[in-house]
């Protein structure tokens, strides 16, 4: 059924869409897209559709790079053939808090979470990058999993381990997707159990130890032998930039969520990420990320982000978010990192 679906509605993208019978044939750019980014299509209709999708976003990217209003700059990547509906279908909602621990909109406290005290008469730098520092690992992909929650877990161990030990080793998700039975696999879940499952578990395979397959094997194959590192369960930051700051600042790479329904995010190539139309409640959360650094550009304030769609994604799959701008897309509401 829903293949049916998608594929009426590339039908009537099509019919709707202004261009010759079959310009994808000769058109060297759709071409080198197909190439650059995998995607061959089985039939010339489907081809011939998603060219058309391709084509109308490449003419909004110009549009929106045109407008000099704009302070961030959008570009081609791997979801540019889809419509928007598809590509939400696909990694969206990857980030879920168990609906008990909502109330009135306000997120409850975690009941095994210690609370981020910022520590005194710490000099906050102005700006700071654990990237460049060493403390993250490569851009990593999720595919078509629902498992943003289990890379931004990692990501926040990650970094704490490098801190430690002054070693950076990338940590498996699939650890994670297939042995963290109160989150929900490819369908979601938020870092907060991850942390609580590595803590009660002894810790955590390595990447190389148990590799990300992209979905749920259905059985968990964690092994002793390749666990690699571990945390005495995790610290919450209070839901304000002031206090992300501070841990970001203090202790490195943090784990926290957005809102990434935006058409702009799905498209975002540089500059600082400013749209207001992001939601910024706890009911807006889609997507876990990690904050591994903050700045200022051209006088706009950012957290640099890093995410989990590759680095055909973003400025090589990071991206630079508003701060200090209402909390744009709720950055600060669900921030926390692994205690060790």
């Amino acid at each position: 059924m829903e293949k049916l679906v998608l594929i009426c509605v590339l039908v009537a993208v099509v019919s709707c869409a202004s261009i010759p019978s079959a310009p994808h044939k000769d058109n060297a750019e759709w071409s080198d897209f197909k190439v650059r980014h995998g995607q061959f299509y089985k039939t010339d209709a489907e081809d011939s559709a998603r060219y058309a999708l391709w084509k109308n976003r490449m003419e909004e990217v110009e549009k929106h790079n045109n407008d000099a209003k704009n302070t961030y700059k959008m570009g081609e990547n791997h979801f540019s053939a889809m419509t928007h509906s598809e590509f939400r279908e696909k990694h969206g909602n990857c980030f879920r808090i168990p609906p008990e621990m909502i109330v009135n909109g306000t997120l409850k406290h975690h009941a095994d979470a210690a609370t981020f005290l910022p520590p005194a008469s710490t000099a906050i730098p102005d700006q700071i990058d654990w990237v460049q520092m060493g403390a993250v690992t490569p851009v990593k992909n999720q595919l078509q999993c629902g498992s943003c929650w289990a890379f931004s877990s990692t990501g926040a161990l990650e970094g704490q381990w490098f801190r430690k030990t002054g070693r950076l080793v990338s940590l498996s998700e699939q650890n994670l997707v297939d042995c963290c039975r109160t989150n929900y696999g490819c369908r979601g879940g938020w870092p907060d159990n991850s942390f609580d499952y590595i803590y009660q578990n002894g810790g955590l395979d390595s990447e190389a130890g148990y590799p990300y397959y992209g979905y749920q094997l259905g059985y968990c194959y964690y092994r002793a032998q390749y666990n690699t590192a571990q945390d005495k369960g995790h610290y919450d930051v209070a839901p304000n930039e002031d206090a992300l700051k501070i841990a970001v600042a203090t202790y490195g790479p943090i784990s926290v969520a957005i809102d990434a329904t935006r058409p702009g995010f799905a498209s975002y190539r540089s500059g600082v990420y400013i749209d207001n139309t992001c939601g910024n409640t706890i009911y807006n959360l889609d997507h876990a990320v990690l904050v591994v650094g903050y700045g200022t550009e051209n006088g706009h304030d950012y957290w640099l982000v890093k995410n989990s769609w590759s680095t055909q994604w973003g400025d090589q799959g990071y991206i630079k978010m508003a701060r200090n701008n209402n909390n744009q897309c709720g950055i600060a509401l669900k921030a926390s990192y692994p205690i060790v």
